[in-house]
């Protein structure tokens, strides 16, 4: 009932489909969906292996924390609000491309069509064709394989297309104008981030704490060691250091703030410290990294994290102390338009 009130159908490429280019290239054509028929055979089965595989570590396992192949993607759940859009036209684009190698294997094998269309189901848009059962029941057993497996077929070749593509889309937007440095580029931050008055579009981030940021993976490492406690180091002072970094203000009291200095903790205690300085100073994991007698420094626990992002937009490193889950508010790209901002970002990637 639901698909009827939002299904479209037309005849308009029934034409198209039995004229003279199907019968033009006919063996090219069987031979093509012939692959495809083999092709389902083998994804076929290999379904089967997968869905067995998830079935049992989804039941039989459940209790572990073990990574799953099939995942199924929910709009606003595990796909971000702002790739809904590209995701159901990508999803359209797939649909409509499977169904294509539906038709034109139908119509390589002699079986006529009443139509095509397109619908939705729910939010998710989607294509068919309308095959005349008479003349598909006519086929043989394997010119039916040959229909029926021609969209899954289809289906692999945009895959393969589409790695292809991703794969060269470097090489094909260095002659381009585009660029690739050892940083990450600001696409877009959210206006309520406290990074903002930091950090602008089109700014290149080289590293997050002594972190460099070089790609992808290093900008995911990187923010994961944000998250990771064992990976939180500090910095080494000394007696003659601390005494010229204190804070007149103390900090650690509570209710009191400083512009420049937060609290730090030491096995000594707590201590209002000037917060640039500190990390300018060498790291530690603990009071014996630390020559000469000096103490091990780490932001107090009420400060949140203490991060030193190096960045194109300032010869000074940005200081960022508070909660990492702020860098969910910036968008990444790991190449770099002609003239460095603006519009033309590709590759762009959620830090979340």
């Amino acid at each position: 009932w639901y698909q009827r009130r939002v299904r479209g159908h037309t005849k308009r490429f029934n034409s198209a489909l039995s004229q003279g280019f199907v019968w033009r290239y006919s063996s090219k054509i069987a031979l093509w969906f012939t692959c495809g028929a083999y092709f389902g055979i083998i994804a076929m089965f290999s379904s089967i292996l997968i869905l067995l595989y998830t079935f049992t570590y989804s039941f039989v396992k459940a209790s572990e924390d073990s990574s799953k192949i099939l995942t199924p993607v929910v709009p606003g759940v595990n796909l971000p609000n702002s790739q809904v859009i590209p995701y159901l036209f990508t999803l359209l684009f797939s649909g409509i491309f499977h169904e294509y190698g539906h038709a034109l294997a139908a119509a390589r094998e002699g079986v006529s069509m009443y139509g095509s269309g397109l619908f939705m189901f729910l939010i998710y848009p989607a294509a068919f064709v309308d095959l005349n059962t008479e003349s598909l029941k006519r086929c043989d057993a394997f010119q039916r394989l040959r229909i029926f497996c021609a969209g899954v077929w289809h289906n692999c070749i945009m895959m393969v297309g589409a790695y292809v593509i991703w794969t060269c889309l470097p090489l094909t937007l260095f002659f381009l104008g585009y660029t690739k440095e050892h940083a990450v580029t600001v696409t877009s931050i959210e206006p309520d981030s406290a990074l903002v008055n930091q950090i602008y579009t089109g700014t290149k981030i080289y590293s997050i704490n002594e972190c460099s940021v070089i790609d992808k993976v290093s900008w995911g490492q990187c923010l994961w060691k944000m998250y990771d406690t064992t990976h939180i180091k500090g910095n080494c002072l000394d007696g003659s250091i601390i005494s010229e970094l204190k804070s007149n203000t103390d900090c650690c009291a509570e209710g009191v703030t400083s512009p420049k200095s937060i609290c730090f903790n030491s096995t000594a205690g707590s201590e209002c410290v000037h917060a640039r300085r500190v990390l300018d100073q060498l790291d530690c994991s603990s009071d014996e990294d630390c020559a000469g007698g000096g103490r091990c420094f780490r932001p107090h626990p009420s400060e949140g994290s203490l991060l030193k992002l190096t960045h194109s937009s300032s010869e000074d490193a940005a200081l960022f102390v508070g909660d990492p889950p702020t860098f969910t508010t910036l968008s990444i790209s790991l190449i770099t338009p002609p003239g460095g901002s603006g519009l033309g970002y590709l590759t762009a990637l959620r830090c979340s």
